[in-house]
């Protein structure tokens, strides 16, 4: 029992050590942040101890990002994202890679005319997103969770493990919980201009991004899938990849010719 207690303070007391000094760092690297606009590019300048600066140019921008954990919607920020072409580049820290200029910690309102800012009308917190098929729980309970859970229930039983298999199930629970939130954030929208992914857990993700800035688009679908007429896309920018699982599948086979359709024929360059 002592000893159960004693690793629990040892954990607390590593856990609020990291959050101190993620905290600290967050402070130096963030204090004196100022983001600014000379004619199509966008400055940003932060930091204590080395000044950091990124610009980006407006045409560049590929992807714009809104994002808010459970913190973010208490308080109604969010930290947003402009994305560009990240070609060659290595996967850095958000704030320090040269591809990314984030601007965090604004008010949701702030984030949505930044937004209007880089891409004219684009507006993903107040779009109508379409759901993704019920049968995204549906599969990842089947082929994720199920068989995982009833092996390590199983293995508690023969071992008479009772605590193991509560763990378990609770761990099934949490799950489930965590798959639902999942299913109920993910969603899908699409206007003449934009494309809209929005999904999450407690907290919310949207991306946006012009129709015209698509490069790629890749139709996914497996035996399973088909059956249930689902279907997955993933699309690709210069910024990276953009996924909207478990889709209708005529709902996917629209949305592809319409962004096929997009890229195909408008003659305006994506940088």
């Amino acid at each position: 029992m002592a000893m159960g207690l004693y690793l629990a303070s040892v954990t607390l007391i590593i856990l609020a050590l990291m959050g101190l000094l993620s905290v600290g760092g967050s402070l130096l690297t963030y204090y004196g942040y100022t983001l600014s606009k000379d004619g199509d590019r966008y400055i940003r300048r932060s930091g204590l101890l080395s000044r950091q600066e990124v610009s980006m140019r407006e045409s560049r921008i590929q992807l714009v990002a809104i994002k808010q954990d459970w913190l973010d919607k208490l308080l109604s920020r969010a930290n947003l994202f402009f994305e560009q072409n990240r070609s060659g580049q290595q996967q850095d820290q958000e704030l320090m890679a040269a591809n990314k200029l984030l601007v965090p910690s604004v008010t949701t309102a702030q984030a949505q005319t930044l937004v209007s800012h880089a891409f004219n009308d684009c507006s993903p917190m107040q779009q109508s997103y379409r759901r993704v098929s019920e049968f995204y729980v549906t599969h990842h309970l089947l082929v994720r969770l199920l068989p995982l859970t009833v092996l390590l229930g199983v293995l508690g039983f023969e071992l008479r493990q009772w605590v193991g298999v509560a763990v378990v199930a609770t761990g099934m629970t949490m799950a489930v919980i965590v798959l639902l939130l999942r299913y109920w954030r993910w969603g899908y929208s699409y206007d003449a201009r934009y494309l809209y992914v929005r999904n999450g857990c407690i907290g919310l993700d949207y991306r946006c991004c012009p129709l015209y800035k698509v490069q790629q688009v890749k139709y996914q679908q497996s035996v399973m899938m088909k059956r249930r007429g689902v279907a997955s896309l993933k699309i690709v920018l210069a910024s990276g990849c953009v996924t909207i699982p478990f889709m209708g599948e005529s709902q996917a086979r629209d949305l592809m010719n319409r962004l096929l359709y997009e890229t195909e024929s408008t003659r305006r360059s994506w940088m």
